[in-house]
């Protein structure tokens, strides 16, 4: 079973962009079921014989030391009467115990997550007391200190915890035994994401337990992360083989166009621009958010519209690429250009800087960035027209985030464009060359090519652009906005040692700020809070 939860209520306890004198009165019910679960977890990981280990759920929902302390008293509110409850009710048959509200609720817990386990009901069951009744809830954020999680005092029984906390849970701290993890953030920032990320020690014997639960957004996020640092990782293997030095790993990295993603507020509170030279070679960039606003969809469709007429009244006729989309070879840069300059695009798509991207390609004489292929990838929706070209529209997912004014195109796959789309402009040899080499090696078998393998063999960079048909919850059907229109970019490698070579990308962190919780350091928040209490 896939460890992902998702995080659909907790938005109302606790509101994007609140503060820290945020009134707690009571837990988001997918929280409630997320702690089931961890002392469901650690009851069958007694059954399994495991012995005096330590057991540990991770609970952060808020920056704040205040809100923090709320979540950890109500949690001890919640975990005192489950507790009790189990040490009335767990020791009697089932079909008498589960007139008991607490013993109902674990029991629908695991037949959801655990019934498949190897374990009856009646054997979990009676099993609680000795796997609930430890737990303990510890708060571990700027007041309490990092010390106050002591697993080294717990050496002979095993602590079993549910620490509620914030960034002082990121600081390098290790939850020991980890199994069931709730994070409910809105933070976009990498350094943040990835901090998260070394929550997890050894999971050996327990693995199939584990339980992630996130928001939709979050899981998006950590799948685009995913995404580059595999990338990121392959381009380090290329280094290797060609004997070139870490120094060299790092200027990429650095240059990289994903990590420009900001780091905490407070960190950069003088910064109104952030610029940036960085590598587009053999890069992928999109546009999977994409404005709500009714007026900016409508010119960018225009935009749109103007430049495949444009390419007509040159004399450029479309024709039908092998995957059957309409398709033209070898466009003069100046019309990419033209499109980049008058697409609206997102401030959140921070990789994707479409003026500073047009002032590149206008400036640059790089020989393989002077001529682009465009295509239009045909989908199973309904047709368009479409500056006299027919189109079907791409099915998508989207999410409405009306706070931060986007729409998120097929949310945590982090992709608008569909795997193998990248193929488009190369020749039948050359995808069969692709195919082959990646299929070499035995841990491929069975695997898609990904994309960027594709684009290792591209001559001319391609510029793509998605027609979409948005699917979103019957409650936002009436926001979503009319046509919607994303574009793509895939460049060709190219020799881009010299900075000319490179784009200077201009982030302006008054805007993208609006857009974004402010992730500012837990004792930085605190101070400023007394400061204001003050």
């Amino acid at each position: 079973m896939a460890p992902l939860r998702e995080i659909d209520d907790a938005d109302l306890t606790f509101p994007y962009g609140h503060k820290s004198t945020l009134l707690v009165e009571a837990l988001p019910p997918t929280l409630e079921d997320a702690a089931r679960t961890f002392l469901l977890s650690t009851t069958i990981r007694d059954l399994r014989g495991e012995g005096p280990s330590h057991r540990s759920m991770l609970v952060n929902v808020s920056r704040f030391t205040a809100v923090q302390d709320q979540v950890a008293m109500i949690l001890h509110t919640w975990l005192s009467q489950v507790q009790q409850d189990i040490r009335n009710y767990s020791q009697l048959p089932p079909s008498a115990a589960l007139r008991n509200e607490s013993l109902k609720a674990l029991y629908e817990t695991w037949q959801k997550e655990f019934s498949d386990r190897g374990f009856a009901w009646s054997a979990v069951q009676a099993g609680l007391v000795n796997g609930a009744l430890p737990v303990v809830i510890q708060a571990v954020n700027q007041r309490t200190g990092a010390a106050s999680l002591d697993y080294a005092k717990h050496r002979e029984n095993g602590l079993r915890v549910i620490a509620v906390g914030g960034n002082s849970l990121s600081r390098g701290l290790t939850l020991e035994g980890l199994s069931t993890s709730y994070f409910f953030r809105n933070s976009q920032m990498y350094d943040t994401l990835l901090q998260m990320g070394r929550w997890f020690g050894y999971r050996d014997g327990y693995d199939d337990l584990c339980r992630v639960w996130l928001t939709d957004d979050a899981m998006h996020w950590y799948a685009h992360i995913t995404m580059a640092t595999d990338e990121l990782r392959a381009e380090f293997r290329r280094m290797r083989q060609q004997d070139r030095t870490p120094k060299d790993f790092g200027l990429k990295v650095r240059a990289h166009p994903d990590s420009l993603i900001v780091t905490a507020q407070n960190k950069m509170r003088q910064s109104k621009l952030v610029e940036r030279v960085i590598s587009i070679s053999g890069e992928s960039l999109e546009t999977p958010r994409l404005k709500t606003n009714e007026n900016v969809l409508r010119a960018n469709k225009i935009t749109v519209e103007r430049f495949l007429e444009g390419l007509r009244a040159e004399g450029r006729r479309v024709g039908e690429s092998r995957l059957h989309n309409p398709f033209w070879r070898a466009v003069p840069k100046e019309h990419v250009v033209g499109l980049l300059r008058s697409f609206d695009v997102h401030p959140m798509n921070i990789s994707f800087q479409s003026r500073d991207l047009a002032d590149f390609l206008d400036a640059t004489t790089e020989e393989r960035l002077q001529e682009w292929d465009v295509v239009l990838p045909q989908g199973e929706g309904d047709g368009r027209e479409l500056g006299g070209v027919t189109v079907r529209r791409n099915k998508r997912k989207v999410t409405l985030q009306l706070h931060e004014g986007s729409i998120l195109v097929s949310g945590r796959s982090a992709r608008v464009g569909s795997r193998g789309i990248e193929r488009e402009g190369l020749s039948e040899e050359q995808i069969r060359e692709v195919v082959d080499a990646y299929k070499q090696d035995e841990k491929n078998k069975g695997k898609s090519v990904p994309d960027h393998k594709y684009r290792e063999k591209r001559e001319r960079p391609l510029l793509l652009i998605h027609v979409i048909e948005p699917s979103v919850d019957d409650a936002d059907e009436k926001k979503l906005p009319g046509d919607l229109i994303a574009l793509g970019l895939s460049f060709p490698k190219f020799n881009d040692a010299d900075v000319a070579k490179r784009v200077t990308y201009r982030v302006n962190l008054v805007e993208y700020n609006a857009m974004v919780e402010h992730e500012i350091d837990d004792q930085v928040e605190d101070e400023a809070a007394v400061d204001d209490a003050g």
